[in-house]
């Protein structure tokens, strides 16, 4: 499936002059990695993350997803499952098998398979959330803002030696 939005909503667009709607607790640009073998799904999320005000990296499949996360940083990964070479939920658990203990970086996947055993299956791999295709403008946002936002808050309460049940006002 394609998710496409036939007219963007121009509200999720900030103004130039305003903060980005999503970025990071250093105030930067959130910078993802979209993962989808579809070139048409590619551009539709990059497009979204665009309105977003965030910026992204595209690649094809998971080999291509594995090698981008392995040379440059992300603040995000976008996800899709079903993909040639390697599918979403290996390279998920290759980038989760070789990330640094007590660093994480949020996956998102993106997918049209959304039964309760695919969620399962996904989480089980380290995925954090889920967003249907087709996708909608509004839940890549709010997915985005809720998975950047905690893995803000783990990385603030790492470098604080707490967890986030520690954590005290």
């Amino acid at each position: 499936m394609t998710g496409t939005i036939p007219n963007p909503p121009t509200s999720f667009k900030a103004a130039d002059d305003a903060e980005p709607l999503v970025q990071t607790n250093a105030g930067a640009k959130v910078h993802a990695l979209i993962v989808d073998d579809n070139d048409t799904n590619r551009k539709v999320l990059a497009a979204m993350c665009e309105l977003f005000d965030c910026s992204s990296f595209l690649a094809r499949d998971g080999v291509e997803a594995v090698e981008a996360f392995c040379t440059m940083p992300f603040d995000i990964i976008l996800m899709d499952i079903d993909m040639p070479r390697m599918d979403g939920i290996e390279a998920t658990r290759i980038i989760r098998g070789c990330w640094e203990p007590g660093r994480s970086i949020p996956i998102v996947a993106v997918t049209a398979s959304v039964d309760p055993s695919d969620l399962r299956a996904y989480a089980d791999a380290g995925m954090n959330a889920v967003v249907a295709k087709p996708v909608d403008a509004s839940r890549l946002l709010e997915a985005i803002s809720k998975a950047v936002g905690a893995s803000l808050a783990r990385r603030t309460f790492a470098r604080r030696g707490e967890s986030p049940r520690e954590a005290r006002p």
